[in-house]
C-alpha cells in the first residue's frame, strides 16, 4: 500500500459547507487520518496522493445552492462535459427539433422566419453545441446539438396548439386526409 497526501495548490478557494454529505464528512475524515499517520514523514520519505472530482451540472432550486454562470472568458477556469453529459444537456438534433416545433405549434413552418430565428438563438452556447466531426481539425465537418429549452424560445412567434386553438384536422374530429370536403354522389 502506497502512503497518501494531500497538498491543497495555493489558488484553490476553501469551499465551506454548513452541512456536509456523510460521502463527503467520511472522505474528510480519512484524509485527516492519513495525514496524522503520516505526520512524521519528512523529504526523504515524500509521499503523494491524486484525487480525481467529477462534477455534473444540475438545476437546483435549493436557496443554498452553488450558482455557476455559462461564459466565454478566457480567464474562466474551464469546465469539460463529456460526450455523455453533452447527449444529456443537448438532446435534440435538427430533426427532432422541427419534430417538436410542429407538434407544439399550430402554424409553425419550416420557412425564412424559422431559420432567421434558429440562427439568432444559435449563438447561445446555453442552448445550442456544435459537434466536431474530428475536434482537431479547423476544416472538420459539424453538427449542432440543441437544448431542450431552445423549444420554448419559438413561443413568441408562434402559436401554440391548444384544446381551445385546436388544427382543423383535429377540430373536425378526423384525420387530416380525411377532413377534406366530401363531393355529393352523382345519380
Amino acid at each position: 500500500m502506497m502512503p497518501l497526501a494531500f497538498v491543497q495548490p495555493e489558488n484553490v478557494a476553501a469551499v465551506l459547507l454548513k452541512e456536509r454529505p456523510k460521502e463527503i464528512a467520511n472522505l474528510t475524515a480519512f484524509l485527516d487520518a492519513l495525514e496524522k499517520r503520516h505526520a512524521g514523514i519528512g523529504a526523504d520519505k515524500p509521499f503523494v496522493m491524486g484525487l480525481k472530482l467529477e462534477f455534473k451540472l444540475a438545476a437546483s432550486r435549493q436557496a443554498d445552492a452553488p450558482a455557476v454562470r455559462l461564459t466565454v472568458d478566457p480567464k474562466a477556469p474551464p469546465v469539460r462535459l463529456s460526450e455523455e453529459e453533452l447527449k444529456d444537456r443537448f438532446p435534440l438534433t435538427y430533426d427532432t427539433l422541427v419534430e417538436k416545433l410542429q407538434a407544439r405549434y399550430s402554424d409553425f413552418k419550416v420557412n425564412r422566419l424559422f431559420h432567421k430565428q434558429r440562427a439568432k438563438l444559435e449563438g447561445d452556447p446555453r442552448l445550442t453545441h456544435i459537434r466536431k466531426l474530428d475536434p482537431f481539425s479547423k476544416n472538420s465537418s459539424t453538427k449542432r446539438f440543441y437544448a431542450p429549452g431552445m423549444v420554448d424560445r419559438f413561443d413568441a412567434h408562434y402559436t401554440k396548439k391548444s384544446a381551445t386553438n385546436p388544427t382543423p384536422a383535429a377540430a373536425a374530429g378526423t384525420p387530416a386526409a380525411a377532413a377534406a370536403p366530401k363531393r355529393p354522389k352523382v345519380a
